[in-house]
């Protein structure tokens, strides 16, 4: 069964959804995050006991597989497990699922374990894996499709890391990177198709005051993708994001499931 499974409700409310009465992908990021940290809290290797340690976990890749969006003031279930512990990466799902517990969400991610004070990735402690009462036999190396970086934008905006923006990580949210890509989107995209996959790889943390560069493509091609970059100031990339589309097609289901 690999390692242990954590299950918890979320409420969907009015600051997550968009336009369209749907939960955001920055948002579907942040409950992931907030679930796994509280995993981590009940067995004891939550914040307190990484800050005493001197590590962090720290995200490299999230996939994104979106059926259908959640909305607004539904309750849905996240399901979260480690699945994957290697000697410097570890692989966790989270699965999204609504109260006929139909699948509606399902994320994939690949975490690595850091040294805080030196900025390196070390190799994760056997302690970990043992504290999630970890099964080898059933350990599952989560492959990653490449994303390419953005040559010829179709457009782009610049901002600057803002105090909002930061965790307690002292960088910016991972979810934040996805908002920042959202925002930059022509409004034509957003109110024409909706994005049902996204492929995030992380390259490097954006700190409080950087000047930031997000850039992207129009959706092409038959599978319908585009990619997007999210810089420094100097060109150096801090994320990669491909997302795949489809035309707006249930816009009008998810706003009728809202239960207002």
């Amino acid at each position: 069964m690999a390692g242990l499974k954590k299950r918890k409700d979320y409420l969907v409310h009015s600051y997550e959804v968009d336009r369209y009465n749907r939960l955001t992908l920055e948002k579907m990021v942040n409950y992931a995050q907030d679930i796994a940290m509280i995993q981590g809290e009940e067995l004891g290797i939550g914040q307190t006991h990484l800050e005493s340690k001197n590590v962090a976990w720290v995200v490299s890749r999230f996939d994104i597989a979106v059926k259908r969006y959640p909305a607004f003031n539904e309750v849905i279930t996240i399901e979260t497990q480690p699945v994957g512990f290697h000697r410097l990466l570890a692989d966790r799902t989270f699965n999204f699922y609504d109260a006929e517990g139909n699948a509606v969400v399902t994320i994939n991610s690949q975490w690595a374990m850091v040294d805080a004070i030196r900025g390196r990735i070390k190799k994760i402690d056997d302690y970990y894996p043992k504290a999630y009462d970890f099964d080898f036999d059933d350990n599952i190396r989560i492959k990653y499709d490449k994303v390419d970086s953005v040559e010829y934008p179709d457009y782009g905006i610049d901002i600057r890391a803002c105090n909002g923006d930061i965790d307690f990580n002292r960088h910016v949210n991972n979810g934040k990177y996805l908002g920042w890509v959202t925002d930059s989107m022509p409004f034509e995209m957003l109110s024409t198709g909706n994005v049902k996959r996204v492929n995030i790889a992380y390259k490097k943390e954006a700190l409080l005051g950087e000047r930031i560069k997000v850039e992207g493509t129009l959706p092409k091609g038959k599978d319908l993708h585009s990619t997007h970059q999210v810089c420094l100031e100097n060109g150096e990339i801090l994320a990669l994001i491909e997302c795949k589309w489809e035309k707006a097609e249930f816009n009008k289901k998810c706003v009728d499931r809202a239960k207002v």
